[in-house]
């Protein structure tokens, strides 16, 4: 099954991805509607955007203001960076 977003005036849309082959770690990714361009938001190495209070209703990242706010699943920390940089 196909899934259609109608992105009439967005410029951006974010979403997790798993990627098995780094040991399960969650990547925030971007995709520019503007030019179909594709990048990982999350830097690469030990940053996990997951958290473990999802079973509670809590969410693993929030983007306002052209900046992430994210858990980290290896501190549980709360960590700031921007939407459009890595």
């Amino acid at each position: 099954p196909s899934v259609h977003l109608d992105l009439t005036g967005a410029a951006h849309v974010f979403w997790l991805e798993a990627r098995p082959l780094q040991q399960g770690r969650q990547v925030l990714v971007r995709y520019s509607v503007t030019d179909g361009q594709q990048s990982d938001v999350t830097p690469d190495g030990d940053w996990n955007v997951r958290t473990t209070v999802h079973e509670y209703g809590g969410g693993d990242y929030l983007i306002a203001n052209g900046k992430v706010f994210f858990s980290n699943f290896k501190d549980q920390g709360l960590w700031q960076q921007s939407a459009f940089t890595p």
